[in-house]
C-alpha cells in the first residue's frame, strides 16, 4: 500500500529558488529578515535541507534564514558524476557571495570541512561559523572505514558496481533507519517514521548515488584536523574522541572546560579572538528536543 510521505523541506513561510553554482543548481530555501543565518546539512544517504526542518524555522523571526540543498542532494541538481570536496566549497562560495553580506554559518558533519576551507580563503563571507559534530572520515589520519570495510565496501562503491551497491543499501528503509539510529541521533528513540520516510525519499532520488558514493569509496573522506587547527575562531561541538583529540592538538583553544550535551557528549571551547577575521566565538547551549 502506498503511503503519503511528507517531503516538504521546511515549514510554511519559506520561499525557494535555484541558485546557479559551479557544480550545478542548488535549491535554496529562505525566510525572514536580518543577518543571514545559513544551515548546511551533512553528507550521507538521504541527507537534505529537511535535516533542519525542526530548527531553521524557529529563527525566521530574528534572522534571514537560508537553508540550501547541496548540489547532488535533496531537490538540487543531481549531476551524473561524483560530487567532491572542491565542488561543495565552490557551491558554498557561490551561495554566500549571493547573500551579499557576511553570514552566520552552521555546518553539520562533513559540511564543517567545506565551510572551514572556504572561511580560510574567504573570511569576508562569514560573520560566525558554528561546526556541529565536525567529522570527515579520515580524521587525524585514521580512516573511519576499518580494514574490513575498506576491503568489502570501498571496492564496490566505485562507478562500476556502486549503483547496485547503493540501491541494495540506501533504497531500503531498514538500512536508512538503522543508520539514523546508530549514527545520526543522540537518542535513537527520536528517530521517527516521518524522519526515516524523508531520508528514504531523498535517497531514492534519480542520480542520488553519484553524491553518496564518494564517501563510501574514499574520494570524499578527508582529514578535518588540519582545518580545525588552522581555524582562527570557530565555535563548535565536537564528536567524542575526535573532539578530545582536536582539543588537545589545537593550540587555538582558550576554553577547555567540558559541558554535557547529548551525543556527541562533549562541547568544547574552540576560539581565540583574531582581529584579522570576522569570526566571533559562539555560545553553546543544551540541545533542544522537538
Amino acid at each position: 500500500m502506498s503511503r503519503h510521505i511528507d517531503t516538504q523541506p521546511l515549514a510554511a513561510g519559506f520561499t525557494s529558488q535555484t541558485l546557479p553554482t559551479p557544480p550545478g543548481g542548488s535549491v535554496v530555501y529562505e525566510s525572514g529578515d536580518g543577518v543571514p543565518l545559513v544551515f548546511l546539512h551533512g553528507i550521507g544517504g538521504g541527507a537534505s535541507s529537511w535535516t533542519w526542518i525542526f530548527v531553521a524555522a524557529a529563527f525566521a523571526g530574528t534572522h534571514r534564514v537560508v537553508v540550501p540543498d547541496w548540489v547532488g542532494w535533496g531537490a538540487s541538481d543531481h549531476p551524473s558524476r561524483f560530487i567532491l570536496f572542491d565542488d561543495y566549497v565552490a557551491s558554498l562560495e557561490a551561495l554566500l557571495d549571493d547573500l551579499g553580506t557576511p553570514a552566520i554559518v552552521i555546518a553539520q558533519s562533513l559540511a564543517a570541512g567545506f565551510a572551514l576551507a572556504l572561511a580560510e580563503r574567504r573570511p569576508d563571507l562569514f560573520a560566525r561559523l558554528v561546526l556541529l559534530t565536525p567529522s570527515s572520515g579520515k580524521d587525524f589520519g585514521e580512516d573511519a572505514f576499518g580494514p574490513l570495510a575498506r576491503t568489502t565496501i570501498t571496492p564496490f562503491a566505485g562507478p562500476a558496481a556502486g549503483f547496485t551497491f547503493y540501491r541494495l543499501l540506501f533504497h531500503r528503509r531498514a538500512f536508512i533507519g538503522g543508520w539514523l539510529r546508530q549514527e545520526g541521533f543522540a537518542d535513537p528513540a527520536l528517530v521517527t517514521r516521518r524522519i526515516v520516510d524523508a531520508f528514504l525519499f531523498n535517497a531514492r532520488r534519480e542520480n542520488a548515488a553519484w553524491s553518496a558514493l564518494p564517501f563510501a569509496n574514499g574520494s570524499l573522506r578527508y582529514d578535518i584536523a588540519p582545518l580545525l587547527r588552522r581555524a582562527r575562531n570557530a565555535g563548535w561541538r565536537g564528536d567524542g574522541t575526535q573532539a578530545r583529540r582536536a582539543e588537545a592538538e589545537n593550540p587555538l583553544h582558550a576554553d577547555r572546560r567540558h559541558q554535557g550535551v547529548s551525543r556527541p557528549r562533549t562541547t568544547r571551547g574552540c576560539h581565540r579572538r583574531d582581529p584579522r577575521r570576522n569570526l566571533n566565538p559562539v555560545e553553546t547551549h543544551p540541545p533542544c528536543r522537538t
